[in-house]
């Protein structure tokens, strides 16, 4: 599937917007660093276009967060990856 921050060069119908989370207090995320958060949050929102049959994600945009942890991290940091763009499908 291609991912890109900016258009594409062919034709394509939008589909929905799509998201993707993953915290290092719990879930997928919860054992890695962050230097391998962001490829593991790409590959949900991959996941999740795909789900919607989209061929491609256009204006993908990465943030994330360091907050203060709750439940079984005690207040410990934990930092948060954010992902979102634009499911399409080629025309």
């Amino acid at each position: 599937m291609i991912v890109t921050t900016t258009n594409l060069s062919e034709k394509y119908e939008i589909m929905d917007v799509v998201f993707a989370y993953g915290s290092s207090g719990e879930g997928f995320l919860k054992t890695v660093n962050p230097m391998e958060a962001y490829p593991k949050v790409l590959e949900e929102l991959k996941k999740n276009a795909k789900n919607k049959g989209a061929d491609a994600i256009v204006g993908a945009k990465f943030d994330y967060r360091v907050a203060a942890g709750t439940g079984c991290s005690n207040g410990k940091q934990v930092f948060e990856v954010f992902a979102y763009g634009t499911a399409v499908k080629f025309k």
